[in-house]
C-alpha cells in the first residue's frame, strides 16, 4: 500500500496539463513550466501569431521549445515502477489463488477442521487422518470462531482497562509519595534548622561571655603591669643616679651627693609596688560538661514537649491495682466491687490516662520492662468499653502489642508482625492528631516501630493494658515515664 500511494504521488507530478496523461517528450517553457512535445505544439499550431503558456497565459515572442531530461527520466523511472507494481499484484494474485487450493491435491479449500484448526479439500476430508474430526463451511467456520475471539476481545479489553486503571492509580501513588517525600524532606529541614539556630546562639552568646570576661580580667592586670612599669622607671633613673656617685672620682663631691642619694634610697623603698595580680578565667562555665548543659537547655525548646500522663481511675477495670501518684498499673489477684460506670473497661483489664487529646502533637513514653504480654497505644472517648474488645483502628483503637515474650505486633485487620531486633524496655507514642498520625517508637534509641496513618474526629486518650495470663508470669506493671526537663 505504502508503495502504491508513492507511484501515485509521483504520477501527479508527472502528468501534462494538457492531455492529462505522463508526460511524453517533455519540454519546458520560458515560464518553467512543463508540457508534452506533441501536446503544446498542437495547442500552439491552433494559434496565429504569438503564443502564450497554457497555465499562466505569459506570451512568448518565438515558439522554442527547451526538452527537459530531467522530467523525461522520472518518467521513465515512473514507468518502470508501475510495471514492477503490477508485476507485484500479479504474484500476489497468484499467492491468493494458490492459498485457496490444497497443495496435495490441487482442490478448492472449502472445509474447515475443527480439531486440527487447519483449511482441507473435500478429499482431505475422506483421508484417515482426518476420521472422526468435524467440519465447517469456510463462512460457517469464520462466523463462529470470530464470535468465540470477539468474547475473548471484550474480556481481554476489560483487563487491559483494568491494566490502565492500576497505571493510573500506581502513577498517582508515585506522584502522591514524590509529594509527600518533599514534604518530609521540607519537615526534617526545618526540625534541624530550629536545632542548628539554637545551637548556634548558644555558641555565640558562650563566646560573647567567654570575651567578656576575658576583657575584665585584662584590665586589672593590664593596670598592675602599668603601675609596676611606672615604679620600674623611676627606680631605673635612682639607679642610674646611684651607679653615676659611685663611680664619682672627686671624693669631695661625691660626699657632698651622699645625703641626697640615701635618702632617694629609703623613699624608693617606702613607694614599692606590691606583687603580680593574678586572674583566671572560670573554667567550670567554659570546659565543663557543655554539651550537657546545652542538652538541659534544649528539653525547654522541645516540641511536643513531652506529656507527664496520669492514669484514670474511673476508667480501670476492677482486677487494675494503681499507684498513689496515678503513673503505675498492674493486675491485681482480687476483683473490686467499683462502679460499673459507662467509662470504666469489663472484663478487659484496661485503663485509659485522665489526660485526652483533640488537637496538637503530643509524646509520652510506657516502661514495659520485661512484661511478657502488654497492650499500649490511643483509644477514642467514644469506643466500645465493654465486653470482650477487639483492638482495631475501625472501632476506635490504635494499638501495637506484645504476646508470649517474643511476637509484637500492630493490631490492624488482620494483624501486622513486627520485626524487631531488640526487645524494648520502653515504648514511646507519638500523636499528631490533624496529621492522623499515631507512631511507635522503641523510646530508648528511639527506632521507629509502627505507623498508623487515619482521621480523627473525636477525642482521644492514652490506652494502657498490663494484661494477665494463667501462668501469672506477667506480673510486671506498666509505668508512665515522666521526662524531667
Amino acid at each position: 500500500m505504502a508503495y502504491s500511494r508513492q507511484v501515485l504521488c509521483l504520477a501527479e507530478e508527472l502528468t501534462c496539463s494538457i492531455c492529462l496523461s505522463l508526460f511524453v517528450e517533455p519540454v519546458r517553457l520560458e515560464c518553467e513550466h512543463n508540457f508534452c512535445r506533441p501536446c503544446i505544439s498542437k495547442c500552439w499550431e491552433a494559434v496565429g501569431g504569438d503564443v502564450s503558456c497554457p497555465e499562466c497565459r505569459l506570451v512568448f515572442p518565438s515558439r522554442a521549445l527547451k526538452q527537459n531530461r530531467v522530467l523525461a527520466k522520472l518518467v521513465d523511472k515512473l514507468q518502470r515502477l508501475k510495471q514492477e507494481q503490477r508485476q507485484l499484484e500479479q504474484e500476489q494474485q497468484r499467492e491468493r489463488a494458490s492459498s485457496r487450493h490444497c497443495s496435495e491435491h490441487q482442490e478448492g479449500l472449502k472445509l474447515f477442521c475443527q480439531e486440527d484448526r487447519e483449511l482441507i479439500c473435500l478429499i482431505c476430508r475422506d483421508e484417515p487422518r482426518h476420521s472422526g474430526h468435524s467440519f465447517l463451511p469456510l463462512r460457517q467456520a469464520a462466523a463462529t470462531h470470530k464470535h468465540e475471539l470477539s468474547e475473548i476481545l471484550t474480556v481481554e479489553e476489560g483487563e487491559q482497562r483494568k491494566r490502565s486503571l492500576l497505571i493510573e492509580q500506581q502513577q498517582e501513588q508515585i506522584s502522591a509519595l514524590e509529594e509527600t517525600s518533599g514534604a518530609l524532606l521540607h519537615h526534617v529541614s526545618s526540625e534541624f534548622a530550629k536545632m542548628h539556630q539554637f545551637l548556634t546562639d548558644k555558641e555565640h552568646r558562650l563566646n560573647k561571655e567567654l570575651e567578656q570576661e576575658k576583657a575584665q580580667c585584662l584590665r586589672s592586670m593590664a593596670a598592675n603591669l602599668s603601675a609596676i612599669k611606672k615604679v620600674w622607671s623611676a627606680a631605673e633613673q635612682d639607679l642610674s643616679q646611684l651607679r653615676a656617685g659611685i663611680a664619682e672620682q672627686d671624693d669631695s663631691a661625691f660626699l657632698k651627693e651622699l645625703k641626697g642619694l640615701k635618702q632617694r634610697l629609703q623613699e624608693k623603698g617606702r613607694n614599692e609596688v606590691g606583687s603580680v595580680v593574678s586572674r583566671r578565667l572560670e573554667l567550670g562555665i567554659f570546659r565543663g560538661p557543655i554539651q550537657y548543659a546545652i542538652w538541659k537547655e534544649m528539653l525547654q525548646i522541645l516540641s511536643p514537649v513531652p506529656a507527664s500522663l496520669t492514669l484514670d481511675p474511673r476508667t480501670a477495670q476492677p482486677r487494675l491495682v494503681l499507684s498513689d501518684d496515678m503513673t503505675v498499673v498492674h493486675v491485681g489477684d482480687l476483683r473490686r466491687n467499683l462502679p460499673n460506670g459507662r467509662e470504666r473497661f469489663e472484663p478487659c483489664t484496661c485503663v485509659l490516662s485522665s489526660q485526652g487529646f483533640v488537637s496538637g502533637k503530643h509524646y509520652w513514653e510506657v516502661e514495659v520492662a520485661s512484661k511478657t504480654d502488654w497492650d499500649l497505644g490511643l483509644a477514642l472517648e467514644t469506643a466500645n468499653r465493654k465486653g470482650q474488645v477487639t483492638l482495631m483502628p475501625s472501632i476506635g483503637y490504635w494499638t501495637i502489642c506484645h504476646r508470649y515474650g517474643h511476637t509484637y505486633g500492630a493490631l490492624t485487620v488482620p494483624s501486622t508482625i513486627l520485626k524487631l531486633t531488640a526487645k524494648p524496655r520502653k515504648i514511646g507514642v507519638y500523636l499528631d492528631y490533624e496529621g492522623g498520625q499515631v507512631s511507635f517508637y522503641d523510646a530508648d534509641g528511639m527506632s521507629h516501630l509502627y505507623t498508623f496513618i487515619d482521621t480523627f474526629k473525636d477525642k482521644l486518650f492514652p490506652f494502657f493494658n498490663p494484661w494477665v495470663n494463667k501462668s501469672k508470669r506477667n506480673t510486671e506493671p506498666l509505668k508512665l515515664h515522666h521526662l524531667k526537663l
